[in-house]
């Protein structure tokens, strides 16, 4: 299954139109919403602004309501000067931005994290086939 993480209401009415079939269910004073897109099982949460609300609610999402993807949309970005509101941007490394570096060296032994290769991929391509049926 599928988790969508959005942090603003906002955001979780638009995909939200997308869900076919929902049922909302709540779990530890949040909302949850699920259903199918395009055939796919999806559990959609609205967490709230900030790392913490997103990590519980990630967190959730796979304990309890069994995710094994996650797509975090809203609360992570690009800051490349040629990227644009609605671009699509595919994280294949990351750090934590607010935290010492050297920190994640000696919790790691990296300065950056890898994404799983297999997520970028489905990633890129998913991308792709929403710009084709567009």
């Amino acid at each position: 299954m599928i988790g969508i993480i959005v942090a603003m209401a906002l955001e979780r009415e638009a995909i939200q139109q997308h869900l076919e079939d929902y049922r909302c269910v709540n779990y530890g004073r949040q909302n949850y919403y699920i259903g199918t897109i395009s055939g796919r099982d999806v559990t959609l949460a609205e967490c709230g602004v900030g790392k913490v609300a997103s990590a519980i609610t990630a967190t959730r999402l796979i304990e309890h309501f069994g995710c094994d993807e996650i797509i975090n949309i809203g609360t992570a970005g690009g800051i490349k000067e040629y990227e644009n509101v609605l671009d699509v941007v595919v994280v294949d490394k990351s750090t934590y931005h607010d935290w010492d570096n050297d920190t994640i060296m000696c919790l790691t032994g990296l300065k950056t994290i890898n994404s799983f290769v297999y997520l970028v991929i489905n990633a890129i391509q998913s991308s792709y086939s929403v710009l084709i049926q567009s």
